[in-house]
């Protein structure tokens, strides 16, 4: 009988160590790195609405009461540059015709990531013209073009999707360049979603 006893009781301590591995498994936080924004060759975007976008981004992955819940390990910026510019480098002299998107995972395992998010501008320009007219209206011609990463490494999810816009007519704040990219933003984030992504069945609480 003691035996039996002695049998259940270790069988139980079994049970009880391993449901608590699993337990610090699910709450392990989820380390997430947000790139800077990467700009290509030509683009010209104006320092304030980068740090527009730059929050926009921020805004879209944060975890209310995260500093509590520990929910999120933000990886520096500093860290995820430095690694994607070596894989770059890396990846390019190999093939020109690599995209940024083909460097996240190869990314993820060298920053120890479980999410990447990345920004690229692909495109943003303007160009000014005026009317002969007494009135001289200025018209402008302007277009954007915007592409938001999304790399999930616990589940190998690759989502790239671009987002372009355009504008010809007379100068309004909205047919900027700026305006445009801004925008592509914010139709990007809307569609992926990434905090909800990133949290996925675990939500804020679990």
């Amino acid at each position: 009988m003691q035996l039996k006893n002695l049998f259940s009781t270790l069988l139980m301590a079994v049970i009880l160590i391993q449901a608590a591995m699993v337990s610090a498994a699910e709450s392990k936080p989820i380390r997430l790195a947000t790139l800077p924004i990467i700009i290509a060759n030509g683009v010209e975007i104006s320092n304030d609405t980068l740090s527009e976008m730059q929050v926009k981004i921020a805004r879209a992955l944060h975890v209310p009461l995260n500093g509590t819940l520990k929910k999120i390990d933000y990886i520096p910026s500093s860290t995820s540059t430095v690694a994607l510019q070596e894989i770059w480098s890396k990846s390019y002299s190999k093939n020109k015709l690599s995209t940024i998107s083909e460097t996240m995972k190869p990314l993820a395992k060298k920053i120890n990531a479980d999410v990447i998010v990345c920004t690229v501008i692909y495109r943003c320009n303007q160009m000014t013209s005026f009317s002969s007219g007494s009135f001289g209206e200025s018209h402008i011609i302007s277009n954007a073009a915007v592409e938001l990463i999304y790399f999930d490494n616990r589940t190998d999810e690759l989502i790239s999707k671009k987002f372009p816009q355009s504008y010809r007519g007379e100068y309004m704040r909205y047919g900027t360049s700026d305006f445009l990219a801004l925008d592509c933003l914010t139709k990007l984030i809307d569609e992926i979603n990434p905090r909800e992504k990133v949290l996925g069945q675990r939500g804020f609480f679990n």
